[in-house]
């Protein structure tokens, strides 16, 4: 087990002497500094402290205002440790963080060097024929591309390394989880044979590679449940693994969710991961300036393609979102089943006025009903359509699972492949491979479905015509830093296979709009003769919620 060193200043929390004056409420303190900026407060602090909370000391968020993160960093650390105070700072984030009452909120909302305060709340979590059906094992053995090369980090409840699927040493290179001090992050913990105690991130990474080995090769079902992209490398990275404030294994706080793309950031280069998968999130309205916003652009700027679960609160109606899937540099997985329908669960975008919410929708769709793939060890679903080794082990090996959750890994192992083949591909090109290529799905609007179903074969094909332009994004060209914008620079023929260039690349050239792309998305014939012919019927199966 190692410890990677992270430069913290960790100094032990000592209780404020003064609390709020009563009526005072946060939102009245954020009036400009001496240079007109504003601090922005989240609701929730205000919320926290102007009630009877406000005298128990919490972890507040604080990031740093763009070109001033050093100055930022260094002024919270200095004014932590002269009033006895414990905090910290992302090593790779311009993220900080601090245990205080609210009277420190005061003075911080003052601070020209913050950009905004925030709360450490709560996220939740969100194959063998889902895996055939949207096209994978053609590509595995007609190109004979199975991702390896392409690191996928899972940012989740952790993996269960002792999973014959996702064995750690061998297509597992990693598994981490964050070390606290009173909540803190303070340390990374490496090299952990198991940090799963929920089963949720142990089946979203099984997706996206599992290998297909823990039946064993004299059993009749050896290599039937293997993942999107069984040749890439997994990075797990066990956000609610220790001391992190939520009750249940299946909930993170946002402090250890940072942590994860802060060690993104970290191990870029290392495990070569160039895809996120992100199977949470929480209802609410899209803040650009939240601090997973931020770090999901941080990561996307610097190269890593970020795929996050739409949401299971589709039976609530329209706007139901995860917030965090609504950021313009992520995409958005809505889950379907394997006969094209989306089932109610699965979060709907908003049919408003498109000028108003261009962001408000799932960007694509993705198995996500009754999948099967790894059960953790831990894993409190039991033998709920488990799958045996044997008759007599007694020892359950896969599990069925609906959400989408589900359905993210599968476009986050089919973003492996294609970046596998080519893998100069910036995260731009990817997202537009990915929405160029899914099949249509005729009865389905926009906001429920995005650009269609996801089609890999169709993705594969198209990817590997492209020129990458990695190089060039990230000397700061980046199409969906701000809105989604852009021409991706080609259109796709399904039936000839062919690309028809519009310009030379799809790197974010072309500014002109991306609208009538997105709603008027091709068909792919082949993905559909596809899906017939492999899928004769499907039976109608419950479906439980992981959010």
């Amino acid at each position: 087990m190692n410890r990677g060193s992270f430069p913290l200043i960790c100094i032990l929390s000592l209780l404020l002497a003064s609390l709020m004056p009563a009526g005072s409420p946060l939102a009245e303190m954020a009036a400009p500094d001496s240079t007109g900026h504003n601090v922005y407060l989240e609701p929730a602090v205000d919320i926290m402290f102007s009630s009877e909370q406000r005298s128990i000391p919490a972890i507040l968020i604080t990031t740093y205002r763009s070109g001033m993160e050093d100055e930022g960093r260094v002024k919270l650390s200095e004014y932590c440790v002269e009033n006895g105070l414990l905090s910290m700072n992302f090593r790779n984030l311009p993220i900080g963080a601090l245990i205080a009452k609210p009277e420190i909120v005061e003075e911080l909302s003052g601070w020209n060097e913050i950009e905004g305060i925030y709360s450490n709340s709560l996220c939740r979590t969100m194959l063998d024929k889902s895996v055939p059906y949207v096209g994978a094992e053609l590509v595995w053995n007609t190109y004979k591309q199975n991702g390896a090369g392409a690191g996928v980090m899972i940012i989740d409840t952790g993996i269960d390394g002792t999973h014959p699927d996702v064995r750690y040493g061998s297509n597992l290179v990693q598994n981490a989880a964050p070390s606290r001090t009173d909540g803190l992050v303070v340390d990374y913990i490496e090299d952990l044979p198991s940090t799963d105690l929920s089963g949720h991130g142990t089946h979203c990474a099984s997706i996206v590679a599992g290998t297909g080995n823990a039946l064993g090769s004299l059993l009749p079902d050896y290599k039937k449940y293997v993942g999107m992209a069984p040749g890439a490398a997994l990075i797990g990275f066990a956000s609610s693994y220790s001391d992190s404030g939520a009750e249940n294994p299946d909930e993170f706080d946002i402090m250890g969710l940072l942590a994860g793309f802060d060690y993104a950031l970290e191990k870029q280069d290392a495990y070569n991961i160039k895809v996120i998968s992100c199977s949470w999130g929480d209802n609410g309205d899209f803040e650009p300036k939240h601090p997973i916003n931020l770090a999901t652009l941080n990561c996307y700027r610097a190269g890593m393609s970020i795929f996050f679960s739409a949401g299971n609160e589709g039976e609530d109606g329209l706007g139901t979102m995860n917030r965090y899937a609504l950021a313009p540099w992520v995409l958005a997985v809505a889950a379907g089943d394997l006969i094209g329908i989306i089932p109610q669960f699965s979060s709907k975008g908003t049919d408003a006025d498109i000028s108003k919410k261009p962001y408000d929708h799932p960007d694509i769709t993705a198995p996500g009903v009754m999948i099967t793939a790894a059960k953790a060890s831990t894993d409190s679903v039991g033998t709920i359509g488990g799958i045996l080794p044997t008759a007599t082990s007694g020892g359950v090996l896969y599990v069925d699972k609906s959400g989408t959750s589900m359905a993210c890994p599968h476009v986050s192992g089919a973003a492996a492949l294609i970046i596998a083949q080519n893998p100069l591909l910036s995260p731009d090109q990817v997202y537009d491979i990915l929405i160029a290529t899914a099949s249509e799905m005729p009865t389905y609007d926009y906001w429920e479905c995005g650009a269609g179903y996801l089609n890999v074969l169709e993705a594969y094909r198209l990817a590997v015509q492209i020129e990458g332009t990695l190089d060039y994004f990230k000397s700061g060209n980046y199409k969906y830093a701000g809105d989604r914008s852009g021409d991706p620079g080609f259109s796709w023929d399904p039936l000839s296979g062919a690309m028809n260039p519009e310009s030379s690349d799809s790197g974010g050239a072309n500014p002109s709009s991306k609208t009538e792309m997105w709603y008027d998305p091709l068909v792919s014939p082949l993905g559909i003769a596809l899906a017939v012919g492999l899928i004769v019927m499907m039976p109608i199966a419950f479906t439980f919620k992981r959010k």
